[in-house]
């Protein structure tokens, strides 16, 4: 029974340092640099680090001037200023480690930020769907039905097709990081086997073997 103490934290320890490290993806930050016809649009874009196709709860924040013939506005994400939300029907919003892009091929939806307020500029939306209703009262402006294309809320937009960048990502993303259950579980084995330790030299100090 004695032999048998230590067995415990040594296999807890020994699954801490071996088992799979759970990893959480790292939050990316892209920069917009887009012109929309006679307008433009530059801030940033957060996403959770999510690659391939994502969806409205994918992009966690933005910060984005649009200049146009209205003149200058932001839209800021929730953790930004909370003035404006972002909305996304379909698949056509992809992203890697250096992009964020809009496919206009075929049936690809929408993907639209907008003020809450007032469902009037500033906003930047991305058609490419004309039979879908936009998250503005069902239009933005008007430009309802106008598919395969990318606007300002003042009306101005540029056609487009196929894949299009309207956010890019310079330098490599952030390493991820061990998640913090993931180190508390080694220390915990540590100091089991530590304990282990202490208790049995007590152990045999106050029951010596007999010579």
């Amino acid at each position: 029974m004695r032999k048998s103490f230590w067995m415990v934290p040594v296999a807890l320890l020994f699954t801490a340092v071996f088992a799979p490290t759970v990893l959480k993806a790292a939050d990316i930050t892209y920069s917009a640099d887009d012109t929309v016809g006679t307008g433009s649009v530059t801030g940033t874009i957060t996403t959770n680090g999510t690659i391939g196709t994502l969806d409205s709860a994918d992009i966690l924040d933005w910060d984005l001037v649009l200049t146009d013939s209205y003149g200058t506005g932001d839209l800021l994400g929730p953790l930004s200023g909370n003035n404006s939300e972002v909305a996304i029907d379909g698949a056509g919003v992809t992203a890697s480690a250096t992009l964020l892009q809009f496919d206009f091929t075929g049936d690809s939806g929408y993907l639209a930020f907008y003020d809450t307020s007032t469902c009037s500029p500033p906003e930047w939306f991305f058609d490419g769907d004309s039979s879908t209703n936009h998250a503005c009262n069902g239009t933005i402006d008007g430009q309802e039905g106008v598919a395969a294309s990318q606007a300002l809320g003042d009306g101005s937009f540029a056609a487009e097709s196929g894949d299009v960048t309207f956010a890019s990502f310079t330098s490599a993303p952030p390493v991820s990081t061990p998640e913090p259950g993931a180190n508390l579980l080694t220390l915990t084995g540590l100091g089991l086997l530590v304990l282990s330790v202490v208790m049995r030299k007590r152990y045999a100090r106050s029951f010596p073997q007999a010579t």
